[in-house]
């Protein structure tokens, strides 16, 4: 038998850290303060020999909240904006500048797009009129 734990805990944001987002126009950030940080950790528990369950996977992540609290689409990438001026993506332990990430977020925003296009089902012929 198999178990999954899921633990959330909101925990509040220290001044100064801020979700950074590409700008329409693809060469600026949108900044936006973030209030809390969103703890999830999930950790699978596989049943032993003896009968008895055992942490096997763990996993957990920080989700950034906001006071617009604007939904993302699943996809949509964002870096972090630390107090100390300097940026990091999820997966990356940080310290890149605006420029940087500006130029991350343009090419994983357009590698997102080609996908988004990639996934879209091909166009249906038009049937045949038959007045």
């Amino acid at each position: 038998m198999n178990k999954i734990e899921v633990t959330r805990t909101i925990v509040p944001a220290s001044p100064g850290w801020f979700l950074a987002t590409l700008a329409p126009s693809g060469t600026a950030l949108n900044h936006d303060g973030i209030i809390a940080w969103d703890i999830t950790r999930v950790v699978t528990m596989r049943e032993g020999h003896d009968g008895r369950l055992y942490p096997d996977v763990e996993h957990q992540s920080a989700t950034p909240l906001t006071l617009s609290n604007k939904l993302r689409p699943l996809y949509d990438p964002f870096a972090v904006k630390r107090p100390d001026g300097t940026y990091e993506m999820e997966g990356d332990h940080g310290g890149f500048t605006e420029a940087v990430i500006i130029e991350e977020l343009r090419f994983e925003h357009e590698t997102n797009e080609r996908l988004k296009e990639d996934m879209r089902p091909p166009p249906q012929p038009r049937a045949a009129s038959t007045s």
